[in-house]
């Protein structure tokens, strides 16, 4: 190919305009893309201030990836998810798990709660492990019901 010929291909790729609908993509992953890294942080950050079993997990230094977190999540998404009663309990869990959070981190005797939450995370996970997930529930539903009314009386 020769000089001429070789410049008159590259300006004709040069000239060449870009179709639209692909900028458009380009442009709508890149936003999307940008969105969530925005947007993972104050969740995780949101997780940890709010759940019962996260702040837990936060007050002992553990990982947010750790064995007790995953294990109750998948519970909640695998099992929780699939039911009505499930489905309201997640619910009702997510709204008084804040406000307990903040009353338990205010609490002259916070250890003692983190101390009651934790062994019966590790419980629930260990029935969870054994595939009895009628008595997860239960331990964990029990829990929560025993921190509001310990929190409610006082």
């Amino acid at each position: 190919m020769t000089k001429s010929a070789k410049k008159v291909i590259s300006k004709s790729a040069i000239k060449k305009k870009p179709r639209k609908k692909a900028s458009k993509k380009v442009a709508k992953k890149a936003v999307k893309k940008s969105l969530s890294k925005k947007i993972s942080p104050k969740k995780k950050k949101e997780d940890l201030n709010c759940f019962l079993t996260s702040a837990c997990v936060d007050f002992y230094g553990l990982k947010d990836t750790g064995y007790e977190l995953n294990t109750l999540r998948n519970f909640r998404d695998s099992y929780l998810a699939h039911n009505k009663e499930g489905r309201e309990l997640i619910q009702t869990y997510y709204q008084v798990s804040p406000a307990l959070v903040d009353l338990i981190n205010k609490d002259k005797a916070r250890l003692e709660r983190y101390a009651y939450i934790y062994s019966n995370v590790k419980e629930a996970c260990v029935a969870i492990e054994k595939r009895h997930f009628l008595k997860a529930k239960t331990i964990y539903t029990d829990m929560v019901n025993a921190l509001i009314k310990n929190y409610s009386n006082g």
